[in-house]
């Protein structure tokens, strides 16, 4: 006999909606971290408990949270970022769906406190239950910014719980390799990621200064050696550049830096090669640029194999990173947003040539 269809009731689909979105505890990093930013923080430490485990503090410097969002920040699908669908072409922050606090108060207790300037020295700490409603509003002593507390993460659902705790160190380590992507390209903004093992203060796993370049970053992440054997490039793509999109950016192009081609600048294996989109953090899809790109052995396959030609037992160091208008590119296509689609990639692809990328990076 066929069973009945029946709907699922409201807070079962906020808990299997919310697992969807904030899946492990990189993604809890990297929502926390890309909201900072939003916030047009130049400050923002990281501070995770036992690896994750006993819990993660993201403090910012940014601009606060104003009185009148308290009731709505974590419930789903608010979002001060867009307000229909076609926005979604013109959106340049990282955030703009309103569902990682909403997600992260289904799949752990949060609480959040914040001042904005006009508040300043004064605070509020804010508490919110499973549903990502404010239960409890408390006065407390703040500079401008937010800090976000996130614990007992992914209790509610045990067997992720139990996950969590099996493959701790990875996941931490998982955690950190994104948040260093985020380290390496954020100008102008300094990020901090500590560890506290014990009551013991511990020394930062990733720092930087707030640096103006992404080379300084890369000083301060990986060492002068690594920085000082970088070479810079820039390919214009201004074949691909539209009238109308010059306001938003002046010169669509891809730029970075890589490797010099020399015995001792390259790597074992490819472990630092980053890439980027308008400096969101990508993976490399099938149908993406990046994989056309490869398909087509301009980008990747150049960097790689033809680095490997005059050292063929190392793998070049590289960050690439592509500047577009956001209408030529979709974002919305994955939860955690590294998947990427570009408009008229091949187009791009027409646009790049071994020629200019053998001009930009002096082989």
């Amino acid at each position: 006999m066929a069973r009945q269809l029946t709907a699922i009731d409201k807070q079962s689909i906020h808990k299997i909606c919310s697992g969807q979105v904030v899946v492990d505890l990189s993604m809890t990093a990297k929502e926390l971290l890309e909201n900072s930013i939003d916030a047009q923080a130049t400050n923002i430490e990281l501070r995770f408990k036992q690896n994750g485990l006993g819990g993660l503090d993201v403090v910012d410097n940014g601009h606060g949270i104003d009185p009148s969002n308290y009731e709505s920040l974590a419930l789903k699908y608010y979002t001060s970022k867009l307000s229909k669908f076609e926005d979604l072409e013109s959106v340049m922050t990282f955030g703009f769906r309103g569902e990682a606090l909403s997600s992260l108060c289904s799949l752990a207790k949060l609480s959040v406190t914040t001042a904005t300037k006009e508040q300043a020295p004064k605070g509020v700490h804010l508490e919110y239950n499973s549903d990502g409603r404010l239960i409890k509003k408390t006065t407390v002593v703040r500079s401008v910014g937010t800090t976000v507390h996130i614990s007992k993460l992914f209790e509610s659902l045990p067997v992720r719980h139990r996950e969590l705790q099996r493959n701790i160190k990875q996941e931490f380590k998982k955690a950190m390799d994104l948040v260093q992507a985020y380290a390496i390209i954020s100008k102008n903004v300094k990020i901090v990621a500590y560890n506290q093992a014990s009551k013991v203060s511990s020394a930062p796993i990733i720092f930087t200064q707030g640096n103006a370049t992404v080379r300084d970053n890369i000083t301060d992440i990986f060492g002068v050696k690594v920085s000082s054997q970088t070479i810079p490039f820039a390919i214009d793509l201004k074949d691909y550049s539209l009238n109308e999109h010059k306001s938003l950016l002046n010169r669509p192009c891809i730029e970075g830096l890589v490797s010099k081609p020399q015995l001792g600048s390259g790597r074992s294996s490819k472990d630092r090669q980053y890439f980027f989109v308008n400096g969101r953090p990508c993976s490399l899809p099938k149908a993406s640029y990046f994989n056309l790109i490869l398909n087509n052995y301009i980008l990747l396959i150049f960097f790689n194999e033809v680095y490997q030609r005059d050292v063929p037992t190392q793998y070049p160091f590289i960050i690439a990173d592509l500047k577009l208008p956001p209408d030529r590119y979709d974002v919305n296509v994955s939860p955690d947003k590294r998947t990427i689609f570009l408009h008229e990639d091949n187009l791009i692809v027409q646009c790049v040539s071994v020629s200019k990328l053998l001009f930009y990076c002096g082989f």
